[in-house]
């Protein structure tokens, strides 16, 4: 009889631990949570899918990520926002990431009709938060960020290595009437040579930075301060 109630005690403070212990875990999850995950519809009924950073704060950061890759692409960029009171919205573009459709099978009508999936993200962030609207574009993202902000519908946009024409994608600065700022560097030399003339086009606030050997996209942060400079770019 001992024996028993001693193996019953004994399983019962197993039991006990495994619970304090998978409360840890979930206590853990909880504080490691740095987003949630979001996703909505387009105008074209393309189903978009982004993670979402939330501070409650009146400054607002949509990301695009580059062709072939997703909204994981922008690695610790949207935390460091996040840290200095911006809401994000990371989102996985048409055809990639855990957004609908394949880009494999685009043409040029499809890659264009991108700006959408801004114009969602937008109505999206719009709908939790009111205040400036920013939207930080890298490649063929940054292509897609500056034909929507032609519409005049955010405060200011980031150009990380846009181009003239990517996929059929293309770019003119001459109509846009908001502050912008491109970011290239020489050893990407068609982003380079593209930021010189969308550059010289833009009439209103501008600003450029360019590096020797950052290479393209996000793969520039890999320079130091370039996180810090767009946060402070995007405070003035």
């Amino acid at each position: 009889m001992k024996f028993s109630l001693l193996v019953i005690l004994i399983l019962l403070l197993l039991i006990a631990g495994c619970n304090q212990n998978n409360q840890k875990i979930n206590n853990q999850v909880q504080e490691n949570s740095n987003f949630m995950k979001v996703n909505f519809k387009t105008s074209d009924n393309v189903n978009i899918v982004g993670n979402y950073y939330d501070v409650g704060s009146d400054k607002n950061v949509i990301l695009l990520h580059r062709l072939n890759m997703d909204k994981r692409s922008w690695g610790n960029f949207p935390t460091e926002l996040k840290k200095n009171g911006f809401n994000v919205l990371a989102i996985d573009l048409r055809g990639h990431g855990e957004s609908g459709l394949k880009w494999n099978n685009f043409n040029a009508k499809d890659f264009n009709d991108m700006v959408k999936d801004v114009e969602a993200a937008i109505t999206f962030m719009k709908s939790k938060h009111q205040g400036s609207f920013f939207v930080i574009g890298e490649s063929i993202g940054a292509n897609t960020a500056l034909n929507y902000a032609l519409q005049g519908n955010v405060d200011k946009i980031v150009l990380l290595s846009p181009g003239l024409d990517y996929r059929g994608i293309k770019t003119d600065a001459s109509n846009l009437r908001i502050e912008v700022l491109f970011v290239t560097s020489k050893d990407d030399s068609y982003s380079y040579e593209s930021v010189q003339e969308l550059y010289q086009q833009a009439k209103e606030k501008k600003e450029l930075k360019v590096y020797d050997d950052a290479g393209h996209g996000t793969n520039m942060f890999v320079e130091e301060g370039l996180s810090d400079f767009i946060i402070n770019w995007l405070r003035k």
